[in-house]
């Protein structure tokens, strides 16, 4: 596996706490179900990689991890903020957990109306895209992200703010 397989979903900052968690800053991709996963991959600035077991995570204001090897935060500390990655494996297990959502067949509606049904998704390495064949047989494709999601339940998937995307 190389470096350019894996996902990207955050970084661990140089900062620890009087226990030895590391502060975590999640990028845009980020999703709660990463954080069942137990193995990551660290990616130092100088292209070394360390696959690491998380043994908590701890929210409070920031989100802080903490790491079953206690030499890699030595690491981290002298070579400055590292990405964690996860392996696309890994994602593909995660789409078969409880918590999963299968948005396909699902009604999509925006503004209280049925706009057309949910066909196909991917997942574009930072999010879920879903593609929509709409009521006059055109399809359109919105990133499955907070900003364009007011809600989800097991009938349909509730937009907003997607005005501009039915235009193009």
């Amino acid at each position: 596996m190389q470096i350019s397989d894996l996902i990207t979903i955050g970084r661990l900052l140089t900062r620890t706490s009087k226990n030895g968690l590391l502060t975590f800053q999640p990028y845009s991709n980020f999703q709660d179900r990463f954080l069942t996963l137990r193995d990551i991959f660290l990616v130092f600035k100088d292209k070394r990689v360390r696959l690491v077991t998380l043994t908590r995570e701890v929210r409070e204001q920031t989100m802080v991890v903490g790491l079953l090897e206690k030499d890699v935060l030595e690491e981290i500390r002298k070579s400055g903020p590292v990405e964690v990655m996860i392996a696309p494996e890994d994602l593909r297990l995660l789409e078969y957990s409880p918590d999963f959502y299968d948005p396909l067949g699902k009604k999509a509606i925006y503004l209280g109306k049925e706009m057309g049904i949910i066909r196909d998704y991917f997942f574009n390495s930072m999010y879920d895209v879903y593609i929509i064949q709409l009521g006059n047989g055109k399809e359109v494709m919105i990133p499955a992200v907070d900003h364009y999601i007011a809600s989800r339940d097991d009938q349909a998937v509730y937009f907003q703010d997607i005005a501009g995307l039915l235009e193009l």
